[in-house]
């Protein structure tokens, strides 16, 4: 396989199956492509571990592999937490599975080095309407956002995973707040934050519908012993993910956007949401929580999950999970509480509540009054890549394969399961489980029975699991359909250009930019010295932003723009 190096490609010309595929690389010897030949195929995915101990003996695996020739799977995985070294490391010793989920686009710099040395498949040159009709009409919805654009010969490399929306919700106690309803006139007059003249006031709790419910409740979650033990062990809130990316929603509501590029309708350019003054409240306002005490103060070194295990665990009362997790999330929640609610001590229906759209901003703390603090996500979940060293023939079956994960067929298969096994239709065409339940009588899914389903993820991370015969499946419905409609569904598409300064220095920028937040956050100024002056510091903050390559990038973005009229 190939290094990560320069090389130099003598140019060919050859006829196949498929055409030439050229790729801006001036074409390669191709070899003829036999859709009846058997073929290995090596993936990698983070966290699939269930489907390598798996596919060998699921039925659903057996039929994908049998109608679309594939002889074996080779898998490579690695901890969520850890892939990207992992996987950087297949790439650097040339390893480089046959095809495997990556940052694509999202990492410029890595993105195009891997183009330059010829290690990505021209997915341009290879799909068309006619050959893989599922994964064009899949391309197409991306369309808008211009991601082939953003490499050097204007052409895209990666294929974006399918992401369902809506990409985060809040999780919320809803026994908590039914707590706090039962004593809400004695809490009502009790100053809790030092130096404050704030005090809870005796209207009703209910789930946020702004960014000042938000804070009241998460005020009340922390200081007024809403779980009843007497003991001051709560919070009100966290999030997951040292990246900062669960709270965007606080950043929405303040009318801004987190680790993004916005159009400035008046001046026609693109800014920076790093450096917008609503980024500025946005961060002052998670200051304010820190500072305060109500949320949880290590939140910014959590892992993926270590949020949802402090809410599992009674500590926190509201945090944030991807959509598609939630039902599974919620039965884990009810295991924890399964004797308690045997014992009609807990409504398993208040233990672990959602919201979607997140609270809107209302004027307060800064915030913009109308907007809704839920901006919904691109529509993709990182990306696909085809590794450009393999034959022809690979790249063909690794496209057939995704193309038919796309189709009514496939979807049945890897949604559903074998028909006459997993599932049957009645004479109204729909579809009846036959999985059966799990050992405490709650209905699964084959999400939850047979881990064949993940080879969908190459392709698709939609929130598409919830079944009619699911807990809490009106409400999921109901939830996606929201947040795809034209009320629910805004979605900021970040300008689809990237010059030579954005692609190169892009990253080491934003990691510097995340680092400097947390040392705001944590009341310190940027050199890490004791913070005095909380403005101050944000000015000196946008400066060192602009100069650290941020203004270069943004003349770029915008001329790049200007240039295509």
């Amino acid at each position: 396989m190939k290094k990560i190096a320069r090389i130099l490609v003598v140019l060919l010309s050859v006829l196949m199956l498929f055409g030439t595929v050229a790729c801006g690389t001036g074409g390669k010897e191709v070899d003829p492509v036999n859709r009846d030949k058997e073929l290995d195929l090596s993936l990698f995915h983070w966290s699939m571990t269930g489907f390598a101990n798996a596919y060998k003996e699921s039925n659903v695996t057996k039929q994908l592999m049998e109608k679309l020739k594939i002889s074996d799977f080779e898998v490579y995985t690695a901890p969520y937490s850890d892939w990207q070294t992992s996987f950087g490391l297949l790439a650097s010793t040339g390893e480089l599975p046959d095809f495997f989920k990556f940052n694509g686009p999202d990492n410029l710099e890595q993105y195009n080095d891997w183009i330059e040395d010829e290690m990505l498949m021209c997915i341009d040159d290879w799909v068309t309407e006619d050959k893989y009709p599922n994964l064009y009409e899949h391309l197409q919805r991306y369309k808008h956002l211009n991601l082939g654009s953003i490499s050097p010969d204007g052409k895209l490399y990666a294929i974006p995973v399918l992401s369902g929306q809506p990409n985060h919700v809040m999780v919320i106690r809803g026994n908590w707040i039914d707590n706090l309803n039962k004593k809400k006139d004695q809490i009502a007059n009790i100053k809790y934050i030092k130096g404050s003249d704030y005090t809870l006031g005796n209207e009703e709790y209910t789930y946020p519908e702004t960014i000042s419910d938000f804070y009241r409740l998460a005020v009340a979650m922390t200081y007024a012993d809403p779980d009843g033990n007497g003991k001051d062990d709560t919070y009100g809130y966290t999030s997951s993910d040292t990246t900062m990316w669960y709270n965007h929603w606080i950043f929405n509501a303040f009318g801004s956007s987190y680790q993004d590029y916005m159009l400035n309708e008046e001046t026609g350019k693109y800014e920076s949401t790093w450096i917008t003054d609503g980024s500025k409240n946005a961060v002052k306002f998670i200051k304010k929580m820190r500072d305060e005490g109500i949320i949880e103060p290590n939140f910014f070194a959590n892992g993926p999950i270590d949020g949802m295990t402090q809410f599992f665990q009674g500590k926190i009362g509201m945090t944030l999970i991807n959509g598609d997790w939630y039902n599974g999330e919620y039965a884990k929640m009810k295991d924890s509480f399964r004797d308690d609610i045997e014992a009609g001590l807990v409504d398993p229906d208040r233990l672990m509540d959602m919201v979607v759209p997140l609270p809107a901003g209302d004027g307060s703390f800064g915030s913009v009054e109308g907007a809704r603090g839920f901006k919904g996500n691109y529509g993709y979940a990182w990306f696909t890549g085809i590794n450009n060293d393999i034959s022809d023939n690979k790249k063909d079956r690794i496209l057939m394969l995704l193309d038919y994960l796309l189709s009514d067929e496939g979807y049945k298969l890897t949604l559903y399961g074998v028909e006459g096994e997993h599932y049957e239709e009645d004479e109204n065409g729909n579809i009846v489980n036959l999985i059966p339940n799990d050992d405490n009588g709650d209905p699964r899914t084959l999400k939850s029975y047979d881990y064949a389903w993940e080879i969908r993820q190459m392709i698709d991370q939609s929130t598409q699991y919830f079944m009619p015969w699911e807990d809490n499946y009106e409400k999921l419905d109901a939830m996606i359909e929201y947040v795809n409609s034209e009320e629910g569904g805004k979605i900021y598409a970040s300008p689809g250009v990237a010059g030579e300064t954005r692609t190169k220095y892009e990253k080491a920028l934003f990691d510097q930019a995340l680092e400097w937040y947390a040392k705001m956050i944590y009341g310190q100024n940027l050199d890490g010295g004791a913070m005095t002056d909380f403005d101050a510091t944000w000015e000196d903050f946008v400066g060192r932003y602009l100069d650290n390559k941020g203004r270069e990038i943004l003349n770029e973005i915008n001329e790049i723009i200007a240039s295509r009229g």
